[in-house]
C-alpha cells in the first residue's frame, strides 16, 4: 500500500474531541501513516502539540490563523517558540491572510502585521510555514516577497493564478491543492496542476477518514 501523509488536518478541532484515537487509527488503516495538525489559535495549537506528543505518526503546526487573529505580543511569540522545542512540532501554521470574511480595513492591517510577525518567528526558528490565502493574493505575495526571504513552506488550498504559482515556485514554495480541484467551477486550477512540477504539488483531498 502507498504511504500517504496528510499534511494539513485539524484533529485538534473541538468536533473531534474524544474521537482522536479512532480517527487516527482509521487514517492509518487507509494508508495515511503521518498527519500534521495545524493550529489556528493558541488553544488549538496547544491541542495539536498534545496530540503530537501522544500518538505516533502525528505532528503539529502551531500558529494563529487570520480568522482568529489577535494583537500578538512577546508572550504569544514565546509560547509558540517554546512549543517548537517539543517533539513532533514541525511548522508554523496555519498563518496568513483572509479577506473573504474580513472586510474591515483596520482588521486586515492587523492580519498583515501578525502574518509578518509569524513569518519572522518561523525564520528565527528555522521552520517551514503553512499559509492561508483567501481573496488576498496581492497582499500575500507582497508580504512574502518582502518578509518571506529564507523561508519555505506551502500555500495551502491554492486559489491564485498561474503567474502567482510560477512566482511561488521560483521562491521554492510548494502549492497546496485541495478538494476544489475536483469542483466543476475549478477554472484555472486544473491547468496550474498540469503545468506545475509534480514534486511541488501537495494534494489534500476533501474526504473525512
Amino acid at each position: 500500500m502507498i504511504e500517504l501523509v496528510d499534511t494539513h488536518t485539524h484533529l485538534n478541532d473541538e468536533k473531534f474531541k474524544g474521537q482522536e484515537k479512532e480517527v487516527i487509527e482509521r487514517a492509518k488503516a487507509a494508508g495515511v501513516t503521518r498527519l500534521i495538525n495545524m493550529g489556528d489559535t493558541l488553544a488549538s495549537s496547544e491541542k495539536a502539540v498534545t496530540l503530537a506528543g501522544t500518538y505516533e505518526g502525528v505532528f503539529a503546526g502551531v500558529g494563529i490563523h487570520p480568522e482568529e487573529v489577535i494583537e500578538m505580543t512577546d508572550r504569544e511569540d514565546d509560547i509558540l517558540a517554546a512549543w517548537t522545542d517539543l517533539p513532533g512540532v514541525v511548522a508554523i501554521g496555519e498563518i496568513g491572510l483572509d479577506y473573504y470574511w474580513e472586510k474591515d480595513p483596520d482588521k486586515r492591517k492587523l492580519q498583515q502585521r501578525m502574518f509578518i510577525r509569524q513569518l519572522d518567528l518561523a525564520r528565527q526558528l528555522h521552520l517551514p510555514v503553512c499559509i492561508h490565502d483567501r481573496d488576498a493574493h496581492g497582499d500575500t505575495m507582497a508580504i512574502l516577497k518582502k518578509e518571506g526571504r529564507g523561508i519555505r513552506g506551502v500555500m495551502h488550498c491554492f486559489s491564485g493564478s498561474w503567474e502567482m504559482a510560477k512566482e511561488l515556485l521560483k521562491q521554492d514554495w510548494f502549492i497546496g491543492v485541495d478538494g476544489p480541484l475536483t469542483f466543476k467551477n475549478a477554472a484555472k486550477l486544473p491547468d496550474i496542476v498540469r503545468e506545475a512540477p509534480l514534486e511541488r504539488i501537495w494534494w489534500r483531498p476533501m474526504r473525512r477518514i
